[in-house]
């Protein structure tokens, strides 16, 4: 499942880095990058992603066997800047609480069970 993480490695940056969990660098303990594509991931995705305030890269494409619904509480990762969850089962339609990310500059919710249209409020 999704809902806890035992270990983070220590950087500001994932670029170029695999699957993992990254924290920065300042404190060791801000979650920035959670990178976990194709890794056979089941379940949904918790409510409880947006208490990581520092949360700057969310990537869980690839793992078909998620599901449930995009929870609004990511709308509460004002550093969100990547958003992708790709090639899963997640449904639903995208949270108009996303709008709140003004730092999101990348999003990829392609091959999903997504439906209607991009809210109003992404302008």
């Amino acid at each position: 499942g999704i809902g806890s993480f035992s270990s983070c490695a220590r950087g500001d940056s994932a670029v170029g880095g695999g699957n993992g969990v990254y924290c920065s660098s300042g404190d060791g303990f801000t979650v920035t990058h959670v990178i976990l594509r194709s890794a056979a991931l089941t379940g949904f995705l918790p409510d409880t992603i947006g208490a990581m305030h520092g949360l700057v890269e969310v990537n869980f494409g690839g793992n078909p066997a998620l599901h449930g619904t995009l929870p609004s509480a990511l709308g509460h990762l004002s550093f969100l800047s990547t958003l992708a969850i790709f090639s899963t089962s997640i449904g639903g339609v995208l949270p108009t609480a996303l709008s709140s990310c003004e730092a999101l500059q990348h999003i990829v919710l392609r091959n999903n069970q997504l439906r209607g249209m991009l809210p109003f409020e992404f302008g």
